[in-house]
């Protein structure tokens, strides 16, 4: 068999065109292989049977088979007898003593003490150059806000020179925050007071 491959149309002998006037076929073999069905042998049967058995007798013993498990009888061990001693216990008030309980402070001071202690340190590690020579003097005022940062940062009392002065002025602008302060600092001004002694410039926090 010959079928075109535009029109689909079956000829039994090959032509030369297709009556949609193609000339392209394709032959076609009209006979379909057949399967032969497969005998199943005596042999086969049997062990098909015997596989089915094995698979029945193991759901028998799997889901039905319970054997019971021997119990080993523990004998309790005795428990040793514990002996209660009884003391005589003071009466409290004997014993009492109205002296108040030691309590350690933080050397430096309170935290407050401690952590303008560490301010002051801070600014007076910001003065260049830490050698004058001459005289001066002047108070800072700064604040500290919850995170650390020093703002609000001023100075003012000043009887020294300019030379003096802008150092203190660029201390300020070189200290921008510190660590987080206490929390019992409420936000109140913190003051220094800045002089020089020894040829040295130095800073004391009030």
């Amino acid at each position: 068999m010959f079928r075109c491959t535009v029109c689909q149309r079956l000829y039994t002998t090959k032509v030369k065109y297709c009556d949609c006037g193609n000339d392209e076929f394709v032959f076609e073999n009209e006979n379909i292989p057949v399967q032969n069905s497969r005998k199943v042998s005596l042999t086969d049967f049997v062990s098909l049977l015997i596989f089915i058995l094995c698979i029945i007798l193991s759901i028998l013993i799997l889901f039905f088979y319970n054997p019971v498990k021997s119990r080993r009888q523990h004998q309790a061990k005795p428990k040793p007898s514990v002996s209660a001693e009884i003391s005589n216990i003071p009466d409290i008030d004997s014993i009492w003593n109205d002296t108040p309980a030691y309590t350690p402070v933080e050397e430096g001071g309170t935290t407050i003490d401690v952590y303008k202690k560490s301010l002051q340190n801070m600014l007076n590690s910001n003065i260049q150059p830490k050698q004058f020579n001459g005289s001066g003097h002047c108070e800072i005022e700064f604040t500290v806000t919850a995170d650390g940062k020093l703002v609000n940062r001023k100075i003012f009392k000043d009887t020294g020179s300019n030379e003096f002065n802008n150092i203190i002025v660029n201390m300020l602008k070189n200290t921008d925050g510190h660590r987080i302060p206490p929390s019992d600092y409420l936000g109140e001004p913190i003051r220094g007071e800045v002089i020089v002694q020894d040829g040295l410039i130095k800073l004391y926090i009030k």
